[in-house]
C-alpha cells in the first residue's frame, strides 16, 4: 500500500468521523476534507477547486472571511486611535494619514472588505471638531481602490487575470508585480485629497451623533454605580429582586452580582441574595443612600470588581423600540423578561402616549419604547433579534470586538501571505486560514456566510461571456 493511499484513506476516515459526530458543519467539512487532499499533494490546487469552476472566487471568497475576522477583532478601532491621537486635527493630514493605512490594508484584503474594515472607525474620527465626514469617507474609499493595485491579491480583477493566464497556459504575475503601478496610483489619489479635495467636495452639515449625556438627560437615567457586599446583618440576604421590589420602591437595579469568583451581569428577577456576595447597583445618590440604610449595607468608596460598567466600551444604556412585527406584542412586561432572556436591564418603560410605566403587566403593543443597560454582546444581541429595533446607543455596535483574538488574526493572515510569497496558490492560502479563524473562534461558524459579500462573489463572473464570444 502506498503513501498516497494510506493518506487518503486516513483523510476518508477523518471525513466519516466529521459527518458522523456532526461537531463541524457538514459545509465546513467539506471544505476541511478539500484542503486536505490538497495539501497532502493527492490533488493539485486546480484540481481541488475544479468543482468551483473559478481559482479566483475561491480565493475572493477567503479573503473576505480573513477581513470579516480582523474586523471582529478590533483591530481597526485600535488603529483608528492610534491615527486620531497621532494625525493631530488638521484634515488634510487626517486624510493622508487614513489613505495611506487604508492603501496598505487594502493590498493584502480585497478592497471592499479593507473599507468595511476600516468604515467604523473612520466614522469615529470623522466626529473630530474640523473634519468633513463625507470628505474623509470619500477619501477612504477611494484609497481602498488604489491600494488593491499594489498587489495582485486584494484586486478582483487581478486575481482573474492570473486565474485566466493560468488557464491559457501563460505564466501568472507576481504578488508585487504590479506594485510600482499602485504605488504611482495610490501617492496620487493622496496627493489629490491632500490638495484638492475641500475644493472638490463641499463642506456638509456637520453630524451631532447621539452622546452618552444626552440619553442620560433626555429620559433623567440614573448615573450612579455602586458596588456592595452582602454580610449576613443585611436584610437583603434570603431575599430576590423580586420580593423587595427594589425598582419599584426604591428606584433601583441590580446590574451585575459576585460571588465564589463567577460573576454574572443582570441577574434574574428571581436570583436569591446570600451573604458572601457582591453586587453592582445602579441608582441616583438620593436612592442609593435610602436603598444602603434601609439594607444595612455599606457601599464601597470605588467600583473593584465590576469597574468594566463604568466603561462605555463594556456597557452602556441603549433604546429599544417594539417593531410591529414582532413576536412578542401581546405579551407582558413580566412574561417577555428581559433580564433572564435577553441579560439587559430594563430602565424604564415608555408608552405610545409617552407615559412611563411602573409596573409589569403592561401589554406590550408596537411603539412602546424601553432604555435598558447592559453590556455590549448583549445589546448586540437583542439588536440582530427581529424582536426588538434598537433606535439610539451610545456607541456603534460595530465597534464591539473579540480582543483576545487580535494576536490569532494577525498571525493568521502573515502566515496566509507568507504562504503566498511561498508559492501557494491564492485558494488554498485565504481559505486555509480562513477554516484557522473558524477553529481559533476569531470568527463563530454561525458568521459564516455573513462574512461573504454574496452580492460581489457573483460579479466575479462575467468573464463567462469572453468564452461565449
Amino acid at each position: 500500500m502506498t503513501t498516497d493511499v494510506i493518506i487518503v484513506f486516513i483523510i476518508l476516515f477523518a471525513a466519516m468521523i466529521m459527518f458522523s459526530v456532526e461537531k463541524i458543519r457538514n459545509d465546513v467539512a467539506s471544505i476541511i476534507i478539500m484542503l486536505s487532499l490538497a495539501w497532502s499533494g493527492i490533488v493539485s490546487p486546480d484540481q481541488a477547486f475544479s468543482g468551483f469552476s473559478s481559482n479566483a472566487v475561491m480565493a475572493i471568497i477567503g479573503v473576505m472571511i480573513i477581513g470579516y475576522g480582523i474586523e471582529k477583532t478590533g483591530i481597526m478601532n485600535s488603529l483608528a486611535q492610534l491615527i486620531s491621537d497621532k494625525a493631530g486635527e488638521k484634515e488634510n493630514v487626517v486624510t493622508a494619514t487614513v489613505m495611506g493605512v487604508t492603501g496598505i490594508i487594502s493590498s493584502f484584503l480585497q478592497n471592499i472588505g479593507a473599507v468595511a474594515l476600516f468604515l467604523p472607525a473612520v466614522r469615529k474620527i470623522g466626529h473630530k471638531p474640523g473634519i468633513s465626514q463625507k470628505r474623509l469617507l470619500m477619501a477612504l474609499a477611494f484609497s481602498g481602490i488604489l491600494g488593491g493595485t499594489l498587489t495582485m491579491v486584494a484586486s478582483g480583477p487581478l486575481i482573474i487575470l492570473n486565474d485566466l493566464l493560468a488557464n491559457g497556459g501563460y505564466d501568472g504575475f507576481g504578488m508585487f508585480s504590479v506594485t510600482p503601478i499602485g504605488i504611482s496610483l495610490l501617492m496620487a489619489g493622496i496627493l489629490y485629497f491632500f490638495f484638492f479635495s475641500k475644493a472638490v467636495l463641499p463642506e456638509e452639515a456637520k453630524e451631532t451623533g447621539f452622546r452618552k449625556d444626552e440619553l442620560l438627560d433626555i429620559y433623567d437615567l440614573p448615573r450612579k454605580i455602586c458596588e456592595v457586599d452582602l454580610a449576613s446583618t443585611s436584610r437583603l440576604v434570603g431575599n430576590t429582586i423580586e420580593d423587595l421590589a427594589l425598582w419599584k420602591d426604591f428606584g433601583i437595579h441590580v446590574l451585575a452580582l459576585w460571588e465564589a469568583g463567577s460573576k454574572t451581569y443582570i441577574p434574574w428577577r428571581r436570583t436569591a441574595f446570600r451573604e458572601g456576595q457582591t453586587l453592582a447597583i445602579l441608582g441616583e445618590e438620593d436612592q442609593l443612600r435610602a436603598f444602603f440604610e434601609a439594607f444595612n449595607l455599606e457601599p464601597k468608596a470605588k467600583l473593584i470588581i465590576f469597574s468594566e460598567l463604568e466603561d462605555d466600551r463594556e456597557a452602556a444604556f441603549a433604546e429599544i423600540i417594539l417593531p410591529p412585527d414582532s413576536n412578542l406584542k401581546g405579551k407582558t412586561i413580566k412574561e417577555i423578561a428581559l433580564r433572564k432572556n435577553y441579560k439587559i436591564e430594563p430602565i424604564l418603560y415608555i408608552n405610545n402616549d409617552g407615559k412611563r410605566l411602573n409596573y409589569m403587566d403592561w401589554e406590550m403593543e408596537p411603539g412602546l419604547k424601553a432604555v435598558v443597560f447592559g453590556k455590549w454582546e448583549d445589546l448586540a444581541s437583542i439588536r440582530d433579534s427581529k424582536e426588538f429595533a434598537v433606535i439610539s446607543q451610545i456607541r456603534p455596535p460595530a465597534e464591539i470586538s473579540r480582543a483576545d483574538k487580535k494576536i490569532p488574526a494577525m498571525l493568521i493572515l502573515a502566515a496566509s501571505i507568507a504562504l503566498i510569497l511561498a508559492g501557494v496558490p491564492l485558494p488554498l492560502s485565504f481559505l486555509s486560514a480562513a477554516v484557522l479563524m473558524l477553529f481559533t473562534k476569531v470568527i463563530y461558524k454561525e458568521e459564516l456566510y455573513k462574512a461573504i459579500d454574496w452580492n460581489t462573489v457573483p460579479s466575479c463572473r462575467p468573464y463567462t461571456f469572453g468564452h461565449s464570444f
